[in-house]
């Protein structure tokens, strides 16, 4: 005679041992060793209505990421719903909470990746220049859907300047360089390309290198010509270890000694940068 299924042994304090640094652990277990997607679910379940709390604590945002990993999309879509209503605290911004952000981009629907993005799409400015939302938007560029791509790299090029500047913009700017949005790839490289001053800020920072090597790269050939040619004296680049670097990037030979070449005879040609 078959025998019943056994119930989890978490089964009916859920909420309480996922709020506690050893429960959390042991609702952890108990969902990677459930029986079957059934069991999983209803574990998971006693969460509903508790999400965005879950999401914040130091020990129930671990319960949640392991119901995205080893739940199906379908059984994990109260989750969704109930951080996207979370607009009073904006979860993305929340050091534990972005971290569910990421898992369920990693691991959900094209649909519930859109509805995500979608109720995000308003804080981009803000989300990126956040020691944690910067993360959740470079996620956004990983897993979005391409029109989602385009339109998120879209918005971070039309606020470049104060992105690039931004230690942690920064880092999203590199990523939208990276993303798969050709169009919006090609309008932000010639924006930041056609800024000189913003050219000169950026090869200061440490990763100011990297950036320009990924806005060459989204360059067109002629663009690419125009701004090694605005550069190419620029004693300013060359005196720091990291704009020593972006000659590299641009495949220049440092300038000699003594150069006639000036920042500021730089700068007024890296204006047409962009548009060659």
């Amino acid at each position: 005679r078959a025998c019943a299924p056994r119930a989890p042994p978490v089964a009916g304090r859920v909420r309480q041992l996922a709020w506690e640094a050893e429960g959390c652990r042991e609702v952890q277990h108990a969902l990677e060793m459930a029986e079957d997607d059934l069991t999983r679910g209803a574990i998971a379940w006693e969460l509903r209505g508790h999400v965005a709390e879950a999401a914040r604590s130091p020990y129930a945002n671990f319960v949640l990421q392991k119901c995205v990993t080893t739940l199906r999309p379908e059984a994990f879509q109260f989750i969704v719903d109930e951080l996207v209503a979370d607009e009073e605290h904006v979860p993305a911004k929340h050091k534990f909470a972005c971290r569910v952000y990421q898992r369920l981009m990693e691991h959900g629907s094209p649909a519930q990746t859109e509805m995500l993005v979608g109720g995000l799409f308003k804080h981009i400015l803000e989300l990126s220049r956040h020691p944690f939302g910067n993360y959740v938007v470079q996620h956004m560029l990983v897993h979005g859907s391409p029109s989602q791509l385009e339109r998120v790299v879209a918005a971070i090029a039309e606020n470049a300047g104060p992105l690039c500047r931004d230690s942690f913009g920064s880092n999203v700017v590199r990523a939208a360089l990276a993303a798969r949005a050709e169009a919006g790839k090609a309008l932000l490289a010639q924006k930041i390309a056609s800024d000189a001053s913003l050219v000169l800020d950026i090869a200061s920072a440490r990763q100011g290198h990297t950036t320009i090597r990924l806005v060459v790269d989204a360059l067109e050939v002629p663009e690419r010509r125009a701004l090694a040619r605005a550069f190419e004296s620029s004693t300013t680049l060359a005196s720091s270890k990291y704009g020593r670097a972006v000659f590299h990037s641009l495949g220049l030979c440092l300038p000699r000694k003594g150069s006639a070449g000036s920042t500021s005879a730089s700068s007024s040609r890296a204006g047409v940068a962009g548009g060659a």
